[in-house]
């Protein structure tokens, strides 16, 4: 699905007050436009130079950068689990932001055990496959723990692999494509990999290193539960407009956040919503809503620099005009 285009970008220029009164107005369009389209991803985002003044020690006029008005004020929606929601709810707090939690998961183990055989590699792609991994403290053995190599999704997913004693040699990609595609590099003969996932879950890594000869046994350590119902203070704050704007990791949890604020008779197109991917924003796109920004790389960090470009403009959410 393709990603629509942001008519919300006209108002954002539009914003004066964003500027000292001796920028020149002709040059005020293209340095917003530089700097949104070095942080979103707008598909229709032409190149854009700019020269914006910058702070002179000895000097009397308005000549400053003004990244530095940025207002880091935003309210924001997390809606992963509790755990994760708590500790970027830290991070956002770091930014000088404040979050409302709901979580919409529910991440339980189920009790999978760790196989017996030969195994050539761990695969992961969750912090939670460790965290919720149910191990004897001697099985694996510890020896396993310390050489295994270890094919990740992310830095996160890797400590919480050595949290549990997995020590082994890594090989972390971005997201589950890139990882694959590494693998297949890195293990050019057939190899067994324990693969340790989530019961729901893309088919895609599996059957990608299945073609190409790889045996992988996958173990699904936790499950994710969905909620019934969004938390009282998120809805308050919803219906009230406090929300600036709504965080998104996966399409599932975007799926289940949909139906649950469906369900309460919200009006989701007043908020804004930010995704980690373009998967991550799909169900959002398909159901009309269009006030959704893409992280420019499937991370947090790029997240969090939406919002803090988000908290610099206008209160009304992308693509409704300022009247």
């Amino acid at each position: 699905m393709t990603q629509q285009p942001f008519a919300a970008v006209r108002t954002i220029l539009a914003r004066d007050d964003l500027f000292p009164a001796a920028f020149p107005s002709s040059r005020r369009s293209g340095c917003l436009r530089a700097f949104l389209s070095s942080t979103l991803r707008l598909k229709d985002a032409s190149p854009a130079k700019c020269s914006i003044p910058g702070v002179g020690r000895n000097r009397t006029e308005a000549r400053f950068n003004f990244l530095c008005q940025i207002a880091r004020d935003m309210l924001v929606l997390l809606t992963r689990a509790l755990d994760e929601s708590n500790r970027t709810a830290a991070r956002l707090a770091c930014e000088g932001h404040d979050a409302v939690l709901s979580p919409v998961l529910d991440m339980v183990p189920t009790g999978a055990t760790w196989p017996a055989g030969v195994i050539d590699g761990v695969i992961a792609t969750s912090a939670r496959a460790f965290e919720l991994l149910s191990a004897a403290p001697d099985w694996p053995l510890p020896e396993a723990r310390r050489l295994l190599p270890l094919l990740l999704v992310g830095e996160r997913t890797r400590e919480a692999a050595r949290e549990r004693g997995f020590e082994g040699p890594p090989l972390i990609g971005p997201d589950a494509k890139t990882l694959a595609r590494e693998i297949a590099s890195r293990f050019a003969t057939s190899c067994h990999f324990v693969y340790l996932a989530g019961r729901d879950r893309k088919p895609d890594l599996e059957d990608g290193l299945a073609e190409i000869g790889h045996g992988i046994e996958p173990i699904e350590v936790y499950a994710a539960q969905p909620a019934e119902f969004l938390t009282e203070a998120a809805l308050a704050l919803a219906c009230t407009g406090e929300i600036g704007v709504v965080l998104h990791y996966s399409r599932r949890s975007t799926d289940i956040f949909l139906g649950l604020a469906r369900n309460a008779g919200l009006d989701l197109s007043r908020i804004n919503h930010v995704c980690i991917s373009h998967d991550a924003g799909a169900p959002l796109l398909a159901a009309g809503i269009h006030e959704v920004l893409i992280a420019k790389t499937p991370d947090e960090q790029a997240m969090f620099a939406i919002v803090n470009a988000l908290a610099a403009l206008p209160k009304a959410p992308l693509g409704q005009d300022m009247r």
